[in-house]
């Protein structure tokens, strides 16, 4: 009997797989399929998403970036489950358009890895939980580099200006009243999140993702990549700003107008809380051990003040 329902079973999946007439067979390629793709070898401009299991936002993130021309798309897929991987893959359908799988390995390997992949001459990193509506802070990016030749890193969520050093070097509580914000003990900056009265730009010690650009020549040729010590995430982005500036180059912000967590909470965000509380302090540790010394002693102040007294109009 076992025997029987076994054939049974084979012949049933046979019928079903192959000889149903009503089965849709892939088509031939042709050359005019492939150049319908419209893929540009050099874009101006490479969008990288960090994703988990948030592919309706990334999909809405998406059909907005296409109204940018000369631009290419690259998704990190990092660790959805697989209705999330397989709705970006068939989403994703355009020449310049990639979708790249990884397994929960976060944004300091993620990012870096997707930087190296991409064409444009600037990149800008993004997250699933990033919201906008009009593309105009696109334009404005790439007039802020254009006219800065050392600007090597541009955010457009919140800037940090330099702020007296704390004396005493032992971490304590992360804390932020207004606009001064600290983790106790060891370091203080001042948030920049709405432009002055004169410029919709200004030079800053460090900025936050996302949105974040980087002119890629500098990311790969002088500045090195994120350092990897950093992973999987949290602060790393604060290193390589600070990184760049000991380096001769500059870091820039501007207001972006970004509706943060609009389209609800970014996959990283929701599952990793006590893996963020752990990064932070491992990290910011880090960074204090780094650069603390230069922070006291006003040498990114004096940097930071010498850029803004020179601000194009």
């Amino acid at each position: 009997m076992a025997y029987n329902k076994m054939i049974y079973n084979l012949l049933k999946y046979k019928i079903k797989h192959f000889l149903n007439p009503k089965m849709i067979k892939p088509k031939q390629k042709t050359y005019e399929m492939w150049l319908n793709r419209g893929y540009e070898s050099q874009p101006k401009i490479t969008f990288i998403i960090q994703s988990h299991n948030k592919s309706e936002q990334v999909c809405t993130i998406v059909e907005n970036l296409r109204k940018i021309k000369d631009s290419e798309i690259i998704v990190i897929d990092d660790g959805s489950t697989e209705s999330h991987t397989k709705k970006l893959a068939a989403f994703l359908n355009v020449g310049n358009e990639f979708i790249i799988r990884a397994n929960d390995l976060y944004e300091v390997i993620t990012y870096d890895r997707a930087i190296t992949m991409a064409r444009g001459e600037y990149v800008v990193l993004l997250q699933d939980d990033d919201d906008f509506q009009l593309v105009d802070w696109v334009k404005q990016g790439i007039i802020s580099f254009e006219k800065y030749e050392k600007l090597a890193i541009l955010g457009g969520r919140n800037g940090y200006l330099p702020f007296d050093q704390t004396d005493d070097r032992t971490p304590g509580l992360h804390i932020l009243e207004g606009d001064l914000g600290r983790v106790a003990n060891l370091l203080k900056y001042k948030v920049v999140e709405t432009p002055d009265e004169v410029n919709e730009f200004k030079f800053v010690e460090s900025v936050n993702r996302a949105p974040m650009w980087v002119r890629r020549d500098y990311y790969l040729n002088k500045l090195g990549g994120i350092d990897q010590s950093f992973a999987p995430f949290q602060f790393d982005d604060t290193e390589l700003c600070l990184r760049a500036w000991t380096l001769g180059l500059q870091v820039g912000w501007y207001p972006a107008r970004f509706k943060i967590n609009a389209l609800g909470n970014g996959g990283m965000r929701i599952w990793n809380s006590d893996l963020t509380e752990r990064q932070s302090d491992v990290n910011i540790k880090k960074i204090n051990d780094r650069y603390g010394d230069m922070k006291a002693s006003g040498f990114f102040r004096d940097l930071v003040d010498k850029a803004n007294s020179q601000i194009k109009e």
